[in-house]
């Protein structure tokens, strides 16, 4: 007795060709392969003409949903002969994160150069702060979104050393003045950002120390004045 494969249909003269499947659902398998193969074909040759990124991972997706239908059919136990292709799957999925990170670092070494550019601290951030938004974008892409999630962290922390930096730095240009209530108020506004930031306390506390310290100091400077 033979059973299709594809539309579950079987009976003692039921009779199955090379692919496992009933007269009736052959012709409609091998359209079915021939236009996922195809299909798979064209956006190869796509991908690696194009240099858009969006192009690239339209086209990846393709690949991967089209790979996924004919491992759907293979699960079947459909014998339409293309070999491996839990590999080529593992590859398309492989290189679609490729083409996100390679796209990642491009958008970090931009940021990065507005950064070393800004003419202050605040475009400096909002440098970065433009880098973060785009990760997070490519992120949503990514077949394995840790090496996003990485970089995204990596970024997060540039631009919060750049807030808390601005106001030490500020705190310091008061004091060298002889500002010092000034100066305490920039070390305070430096406190408050690091006990109101993400960061457990405990793991920033010799800098809360420093500050407090230094705040400390001066406040006997000007009690003494």
């Amino acid at each position: 007795m033979g059973t299709c494969k594809y539309c579950s249909a079987s009976g003692f003269f039921l009779r199955t060709g090379e692919l496992g499947v009933c007269s009736k659902c052959e012709p409609l398998i091998r359209e079915v392969v021939s236009e996922r193969l195809r299909l798979i074909t064209e956006s190869q040759t796509i991908i690696n003409a194009s240099r858009s990124i969006r192009t690239k991972l339209s086209r990846l997706d393709i690949i991967i949903d089209k790979l996924k239908d004919l491992k759907e059919l293979e699960s079947r136990g459909i014998r339409f002969g293309v070999k491996n292709l839990a590999g080529a799957l593992q590859e398309a999925c492989v290189h679609k994160d490729r083409v996100i990170v390679e796209e990642a670092a491009e958008v970090v070494a931009t940021a990065r150069q507005k950064r070393e550019l800004a003419s202050s601290a605040k475009s400096a951030a909002s440098a970065l702060s433009g880098a973060v938004i785009k990760i997070v974008d490519l992120k949503k892409s990514a077949m394995d979104p840790e090496p996003l999630s990485r970089i995204e962290r990596e970024l997060k922390e540039e631009i919060r050393q750049i807030q808390l930096d601005s106001f030490l730095a500020a705190a310091h240009k008061h004091e060298f003045k002889g500002d010092f209530k000034k100066a305490i108020d920039q070390h305070q506004e430096a406190l408050y950002f690091l006990k109101t930031d993400a960061i457990d306390d405990r793991k920033q506390q010799d800098v809360i120390r420093e500050i407090e310290h230094k705040i400390a100091l001066l406040r006997k400077r000007i009690e003494a004045d």
